[in-house]
């Protein structure tokens, strides 16, 4: 659905952060603390980073239109950065909702019941992260109802782990 690209930038004059026109300004700022957290997680220097977000649109897209606001994302970018930087891949079946912050914490976000919803409309999804503390029994019933199994993460760390199977 989106496209991260991870770059070196060798003169070291960055991070360099950019995004199409599908992203608003606080989605863009997430962005850049996702870098950062990233960077961190894998004591890699953020100076040689240079990441671009895009939405891809094709004729007749569900994307015609859309606008991302707000720091939801943050967490899975920051994961999709660490893990093109170690060069692990990422499973295709979890969705992941949460912000993350300079501790590498996993922190809460609103509308899960309409993310969870999001997720079982692409049939490749059978799993959902989410923030520790978030799951409810409304959210897990949904998550059985259809098939999706609801997991709680805390850390960016142990989100990885799912995410990749590698350690982070």
């Amino acid at each position: 659905l989106l496209y991260v690209t991870v770059d070196y930038l060798p003169a070291g004059t960055g991070p360099s952060i950019t995004t199409d026109e599908h992203f608003m300004d606080e989605a863009r700022q997430a962005l850049g603390v996702a870098v950062l957290a990233a960077a961190k997680a894998v004591w890699y220097d953020p100076r040689f980073l240079s990441v671009h977000l895009r939405m891809p649109m094709a004729a007749g897209s569900f994307h015609a239109g859309t606008r991302v606001n707000g720091s939801s994302a943050s967490a899975v970018w920051a994961i999709a950065v660490s893990s093109a930087i170690l060069g692990d891949a990422l499973r295709q079946d979890v969705c992941f909702s949460g912000t993350v912050d300079m501790d590498l914490a996993i922190g809460p976000v609103g509308g899960l019941e309409q993310k969870l919803e999001g997720c079982r409309l692409l049939p490749q999804f059978h799993e959902l992260l989410l923030p520790a503390g978030q799951r409810t029994f409304a959210i897990s019933d949904k998550g059985m109802a259809r098939s999706m199994r609801v997991t709680e993460v805390s850390t960016l760390s142990e989100a990885y782990e799912i995410l990749t199977g590698q350690p982070l």
